[in-house]
């Protein structure tokens, strides 16, 4: 039987995300295996949802979690409290046993990834346009929500472009062609499709 021992990995470069807990970074794990001599040894290694409880598996209690990526690497031998909404915030759905509740921000908010620190994002107002430093882009390219915020033009029917406002160009042949990163869509005098 080989026991295996995990080296956790705290700098900035080994930090990664756990999918089930957006908020909440996860040193990866690196297993180096020890030769044991065979015996009766017996390792209870429990799953996604649950936790070890002396020498048996039960589930997580209301309120915490324990995600398959904790449960892969044992990072965690017990459950994790649920997050609760901070500020601006609202569950989008709520905690399980295996997973963390999903926060998502409020109407009129977008996420921000916090610089600096791993897997933390907050809630930030949407820009309004016509409005503070977008006092002179009235008019709106891109709606605020998820991780974007508002995109504000200077100029009405422009479209987004890498976060900035880019014009539609016009050809000699009467048609409009607009370049996103993956492909090109050309539309007729009318606005249609072609």
């Amino acid at each position: 039987m080989a026991l295996q021992i995990q080296e956790l990995i705290t700098s900035e470069t080994g930090l990664t995300c756990d999918p089930d807990v957006p908020s909440r970074p996860q040193p990866v794990v690196h297993v180096h295996a020890i030769a044991m001599p065979q015996s009766d040894i017996h390792m209870t290694i429990c799953t996604q949802g649950e936790y070890l409880d002396w020498y048996k598996c039960s589930p997580c209690e209301e309120g915490t979690f324990r995600t398959k990526q904790m449960a892969a690497l044992d990072r965690y031998s017990w459950c994790q409290k649920c997050q609760e909404p901070g500020m601006y915030e609202i569950v989008k759905e709520p905690c399980t046993k295996s997973r963390d509740a999903k926060i998502m921000c409020e109407d009129g908010f977008y996420r921000l990834e916090v610089p600096g620190k791993l897997c933390k994002s907050e809630c930030v107002r949407c820009d309004i346009c016509g409005v503070g430093r977008n006092m002179f882009k009235n008019f709106e390219a891109r709606e605020c929500g998820g991780y974007n915020n508002t995109v504000c033009c200077e100029i009405e029917n422009m479209f987004v472009k890498d976060g900035q406002c880019v014009a539609i160009t016009t050809s000699t042949r009467e048609k409009t062609t607009i370049t996103t990163l993956t492909s090109s869509v050309t539309y007729n005098k009318e606005g249609l499709q072609r």
